[in-house]
Order: structure tokens, then C-alpha cells, then sequence
């Protein structure tokens, strides 16, 4: 006799586009590996000051996601196409 036990559980996801800076930032310092997080803060900054340039630049487009699952953001997503 063989018994199989399944348990079934509703998974929410959710992907969202994202363009204002401060919710890019908070994103990253709630997605982002750094092995020292005393480094994070900084390696964040410099992301975020990166995507600004590019946010302005009309050859560049980009575009900013974030994954949510209930009310927590698990991952970022980077869409870039560059006109050349």
C-alpha cells in the first residue's frame, strides 16, 4: 500500500512596473544579496542614481519591475532596449 499526501497552496504574485526612484530604491534594500550589508546602502545608491541617468536619456528604455507576493517584495526585474 502506497500512500501519497499532496498539499495544495495558492501562490499570489504579482509584477508591477516601478519609475519613482525612492520605490526602486526600496525595492533594491528589500531584494538585494550584498555579502556586507554595511555596503548596501551605498551599492543601492549607485543603482539608483544609474537608473535616473538612463530614466532621462530617450535612446535608453528602460523599465523597472517589481515582484510582489503577499504584500512582500521577492525580486526586481530590468527591461532595457537600447536605439542604436
Amino acid at each position: 500500500m502506497e500512500l501519497v499526501s499532496t498539499k495544495t497552496e495558492k501562490l499570489s504574485l504579482e509584477v508591477i512596473e516601478v519609475k519613482n526612484p525612492s520605490q526602486i530604491k526600496s525595492a533594491l534594500l528589500e531584494t538585494l544579496w550584498v555579502p556586507d550589508e554595511r555596503l548596501k546602502p551605498k551599492i543601492v545608491a549607485e543603482i539608483v542614481s544609474y537608473f535616473k541617468s538612463k530614466f532621462s536619456n530617450p535612446e535608453i528604455k528602460i523599465k523597472f519591475f517589481v515582484a510582489i507576493s503577499f504584500e512582500l517584495r521577492n525580486a526586481f526585474l530590468l527591461e532595457l532596449h537600447v536605439e542604436i
